[in-house]
């Protein structure tokens, strides 16, 4: 009986959030289908009629079918016509809009001009767009008929400007302009028609795209500068660099080094799950959460073991971390290391004057509840002259023109043809042998870690 007022509470506690989104976007349809698709659908409907107005007299609705398209079609040299006055009345319309609307939302999104009262301005000049086109053309056949106002203001001025001829009788009063009878003034106004419409929406759209490319820009300086914050290694043993280059701006990947003792240091390399701004949010607070759960304990499975715990239960469902933690050891010149899903942990022995892979088996982060019994903690003996390179996948799956992929054979290659140099030299040769492989933009992130051991030789 308990258990079933238990599940009846779990019942009622448990809201169903699946179909918000539909509730959500239905203003949007809504609107269409009212404002947009219905008057679209009336338009192609009375097209299939002959229906108009000759002076005070209307003909039909007729139903004819498609006999208009057909006029249209058959017209001879009329459908050319129509397609040149079409393209003169965009292009007179088109570019003072764009030039008009740029120069509007550089303003609006200048920061050091601070303009006030922009969203008065905004309203404003996106107000024309919220009338629609049949109710502005006839605002502007209203206003430039022969006896509109428009005609009016112009005689008044020439006729005032004339007074005295025109009470000698040596002129006449001026007549009016008939505006829809000339070719060039016709063009003109249904271009400033269009303008008027559309300058407004183009504003407020190019000034969306600045603010947002300004916001992204300037996340990416804080999100650079959270990945660039890190303890790095000032052991004499050691010569450590790395490169990190995200494919949009700014990712998830990350390097991190955090100094545990004068002769410990622990270092952390991957990459989370997707990109761009969710991905890099998700590696800043991992960052994070790695150097708190550290304070808490020296366990370094426990370690692992919590910070995958963490992404499951608290990051995005789906969000994984696939890379390695590592400690380094300078007095038993020692490298201990948990694989977490890192394609490729390379290193290099000059005894042997080879490289060998050695992350083994490991397991992504994130997937699964428990994964302590999965951990298993790995070492590496260090000698004078051995190179330590760990790269995420972006380098060993990325392809070039031809479909060929970079791999861990070329990875190991740079890194034999490059171990003479400082290790940031050496991370960055690599991403250049990368670059000069694919021959285009690289389409995942970049993140290359190298440690150089100099031991006994750095003390020389």
């Amino acid at each position: 009986m308990k258990n079933d007022v238990k599940k009846s509470a779990n019942r009622k506690h448990n809201i169903q959030y699946d179909n918000w989104g539909y509730v959500f976007i239905a203003p949007f349809f809504v609107i269409y289908i009212i404002f947009s698709l219905i008057p679209l659908l009336t338009t192609f409907i009375f097209s299939l009629f002959e229906y108009y107005r000759v002076g005070l007299l209307t003909v039909g609705p007729t139903f004819i079918g498609l006999e208009n398209f057909k006029a249209i079609f058959t017209a001879g040299d009329s459908l050319g016509k129509y397609f040149l006055n079409t393209l003169i009345m965009w292009v007179m319309g088109f570019v003072p809009q764009i030039i008009i609307s740029l120069l509007l939302a550089v303003w609006f999104t200048n920061t050091e001009l601070n303009l006030k009262g922009q969203g008065f301005f905004k309203t404003v000049i996106y107000m024309p767009n919220l009338i629609m086109a049949a109710t502005f053309a006839m605002l502007f056949f209203t206003l430039f008929s022969p006896n509109g106002p428009v005609n009016g203001m112009i005689r008044s001025i020439v006729d005032k400007t004339n007074e005295t001829a025109l009470g000698l009788g040596a002129a006449e009063p001026m007549k009016p302009i008939y505006f829809f009878t000339s070719t060039a003034w016709t063009r003109t106004l249904v271009a400033t028609m269009n303008f008027l419409m559309w300058y407004g929406n183009t504003t407020i759209l190019q000034a969306v795209v600045g603010t947002v490319k300004r916001e992204i820009r300037m996340s990416g300086q804080i999100i650079t500068s959270i990945q660039e914050n890190m303890d790095l290694i000032k052991s004499k043993k050691v010569d450590a660099g790395y490169l990190m280059v995200p494919a949009h701006n700014i990712g998830g990947e990350f390097v991190d080094m955090i100094r545990l003792t004068d002769t410990r240091h622990i270092f952390v390399i991957g990459a989370l799950s997707g990109k761009g701004i969710a991905a890099s949010m998700g590696m800043v607070i991992l960052k994070s959460i790695i150097r708190t759960f550290l304070s808490e304990t020296t366990d370094f499975k426990l370690l692992v073991a919590k910070v995958n715990t963490f992404i499951r239960e608290n990051l995005p469902k789906g969000t994984f971390f696939a890379g390695t933690f590592g400690i380094l050891d300078f007095n038993t010149d020692t490298m201990y290391y948990i694989n977490c899903g890192i394609p490729a942990l390379l290193v290099y022995t000059r005894a042997y004057n080879n490289v060998i892979e050695v992350q083994g088996e490991g397991h992504i982060l994130g997937f699964v509840k428990d994964l302590a019994p999965y951990i298993k903690v790995k070492k590496v003996k260090l000698s004078e002259g051995d190179i330590v390179m760990i790269v995420t996948d972006g380098i060993i799956d990325t392809k070039s023109l031809r479909g060929d992929i970079f791999g861990k054979t070329r990875t190991q290659t740079a890194l034999m043809e490059n171990s003479g140099y400082p290790a940031e030299k050496m991370a960055k040769f690599t991403y250049d042998a990368l670059v000069e492989f694919t021959s285009k933009e690289l389409e995942n992130d970049i993140t290359i870690l190298v440690m150089k051991y100099l031991g006994n030789q750095a003390q020389a």
